[in-house]
């Protein structure tokens, strides 16, 4: 009796197994791409830009968002689709993609375009609602991997990213987007294209998630924006030392580089660098009070505000292209 309840339940199981299809409804979002062995690239790859599918019965919503730096071409279609086996193939036969396999919260799906590339989408969370989150003309702060990283929204799609340790600073266009009822803060840059999900907001704070290449959860903390410039560092400095450099590459490169500078002026909307022999640069420039630092938008670096006083003004810096690490350079008033 017992074995014959067994098989019963047994077969049932598995007919629901065979008849059940896999679950494509919702949100998915691009993870990782994997090419094949005959390019360079042969292991997990982030996402070129922003791209995203929306399934909704037999239809599919397929939207990646244009990278305004690599003028990539924006696609936002709906067609509609049928499932066969490990199949997608969409309407009047005219395009098929293989090896689609379906779990719980992740898809796999190859690609034929000139060559075959393997990726992997995430399915989002069906608790996500719409943000009116707006960070422009705000500053944050993140910890990644123990390192601190500030996000400075000078605009309404500019954002400049720069960390504690470093000397330069990405600069990237951000906006807010909306998929259904998923909000998305996009930052796009020469290097990368992140789509961070906006999760939540509570009150200083925002919690986003991004899920490109390994799903990271981040907290960006709202800190106090520009500070007034500091008076004394307004004037004429006539350089009269600095660190010298260790690196046989940095030394060679030096006579090149802009670290070989003469002359700094700086005024309230201005900051002005004299290189030798006789090459200058004008440059816009923000102060942070809490991490004593200068932002130089046209140069994309950050400086640090070592000491200044009526006399002497000392700052850690690096001006080269070359992320060679800061040196410290002093200047008396002329």
């Amino acid at each position: 009796m017992l074995k014959t309840v067994f098989i019963s339940c047994l077969l049932v199981l598995l007919l629901v197994s065979c008849n059940s299809k896999p679950n494509l409804e919702g949100v998915w979002v691009e993870s990782y791409r994997i090419y094949p062995e005959s390019t360079i690239d042969t292991g997990k790859v982030r996402p070129d830009y922003a791209h995203f599918l929306h399934v909704k019965g037999d239809s599919i919503r397929i939207k990646n968002f244009e990278r305004n730096v690599n003028r990539n071409v924006t696609i936002d279609t709906t067609l509609n689709f049928t499932l066969k086996k490990n199949l997608i193939v969409f309407e009047n036969d005219s395009v098929t993609w293989s090896n689609v396999k379906v779990y719980e919260d992740s898809m796999f799906i190859t690609f034929d375009n000139y060559e075959l590339i393997h990726v992997k989408y995430i399915k989002l969370p069906k608790q996500s609602k719409k943000s009116d989150w707006n960070p422009a003309g705000k500053r944050y702060k993140t910890k990644v991997k123990g390192e601190t990283y500030y996000h400075h929204y000078t605009n309404d799609s500019l954002m400049y990213l720069y960390w504690t340790k470093g000397n330069s600073i990405i600069k990237n266009n951000w906006q807010i987007e909306q998929i259904d009822d998923y909000s998305f803060l996009l930052l796009e840059s020469f290097f990368d294209s992140t789509p961070f999900l906006i999760d939540s907001i509570s009150n200083t704070k925002v919690y986003v998630t991004d899920h490109s290449l390994e799903k990271k959860t981040l907290v960006f903390e709202e800190q106090l924006n520009t500070a007034k410039k500091p008076d004394l560092l307004v004037g004429t400095w006539k350089l009269v030392s600095k660190e010298e450099d260790t690196d046989e590459t940095e030394q060679l490169l030096d006579q090149l580089s802009k670290n070989n500078l003469d002359q700094l002026q700086i005024a309230k909307d201005s900051f002005t660098i004299f290189y030798k022999p006789f090459i200058k640069s004008t440059d816009k420039w923000t102060y942070f009070k809490d991490e004593n630092t200068v932002l130089l938008h046209k140069e994309e670096k950050i400086i640090k505000l070592v000491d200044v006083t009526k006399d002497t003004l000392v700052l850690e810096m690096n001006l080269n292209k070359n992320y060679y690490k800061n040196k410290k350079f002093v200047f008396t008033r002329e």
